[in-house]
């Protein structure tokens, strides 16, 4: 199926007005090729406060995840076996939940493109949350460094982390602090991101989209057919692996079968692309869309 053109992911106004801080930046297209505007980086401006990004930390986060830094921040673990419970009782509260929300998902019927995407997170969480732990069903390595860990392989060599010849170990040591909470959180908030963008490309099978460079980050398997109108607007397809949920395996498993093999048919409309491109002014290729 080809996707219709967005005009709005390329109009100067939308730009100026939404995406003056972060012009590489627009968002991205479901299924049906409708946009979702995320004009600026997650955890970055108004988006400390999207619904949307809060509902899939609080739920990328597994209950395990809180055990797990417990034990190698050092922390005294008093009842190992009480705090191993506590985390069984709330996995289990959260595969219910899921489950009740999933079953509101596939057979829910909307036409707003964010209500579609909740409820497509909605079945991805369903799908890793089937699996005996998160991690198992995502597929993915999704641990983070600890504090420590991360002082150490990012923060240990700069300069602002240095004894000041002026303070005394006490106020080195509140200083050195303050920059690493600080530091730490940045580093927490930008792996999000990036599992973030991972989970809905990957794993959703939605298309990102890049204003400034006119880019499509995808794991369409037929990009020409897909993107065609796109691609006579001089955008470029930047494609990548896709991941997919096996049922009997609990759990989300690469999707290999001669994943970047290019059909005829895409080589056929990719010859199209060239030369309507090679003959057709930009602002007169709207006639050739499909």
């Amino acid at each position: 199926m080809t996707l219709p053109f967005e005009e709005q992911i390329i109009n100067d106004g939308e730009y100026s007005k939404h995406n003056f801080e972060h012009p590489k930046f627009i968002g991205y297209l479901n299924k049906y090729g409708e946009v979702l505007d995320y004009s600026q980086p997650l955890g970055i401006g108004g988006h400390n406060d999207n619904p949307l990004t809060t509902y899939f930390e609080y739920y990328f986060r597994m209950p395990t995840h809180d055990l797990w830094i417990q034990q190698t921040e050092g922390k005294n673990v008093i009842n190992l076996d009480f705090e191993q419970e506590y985390a069984q009782d709330k996995f289990k509260y959260f595969k219910n939940r899921l489950n009740e929300r999933a079953n509101v998902a596939k057979y829910g019927i909307t036409n707003d493109p964010y209500v579609k995407f909740q409820n497509d997170l909605d079945i991805f969480f369903y799908n890793c949350y089937q699996a005996d732990t998160f991690i198992e069903g995502f597929g993915q390595n999704c641990i983070s460094l600890n504090k420590s860990e991360f002082y150490q392989k990012f923060c240990s060599g700069k300069n602002i982390y240095k004894k000041e010849s002026n303070e005394t170990e006490e106020q080195y040591r509140e200083r050195r602090n303050q920059f690493l909470e600080s530091d730490y959180y940045w580093y927490k908030k930008d792996l999000m991101l990036n599992w973030y963008k991972t989970v809905i490309i990957e794993y959703m099978h939605y298309h990102l989209i890049e204003r400034c460079e006119k880019g499509i980050t995808t794991c369409d398997l037929k990009p020409y057919e897909t993107f065609y109108n796109y691609l006579l607007n001089d955008f470029t397809i930047h494609q990548i692996p896709c991941m997919i949920y096996d049922d009997s395996k609990k759990m989300y498993v690469p999707y290999k079968q001669n994943q970047f093999s290019i059909p005829d048919s895409e080589l056929r409309l990719k010859e199209e692309i060239k030369a309507i491109k090679k003959l057709v002014p930009l602002n007169k290729r709207s006639n050739y869309y499909r």
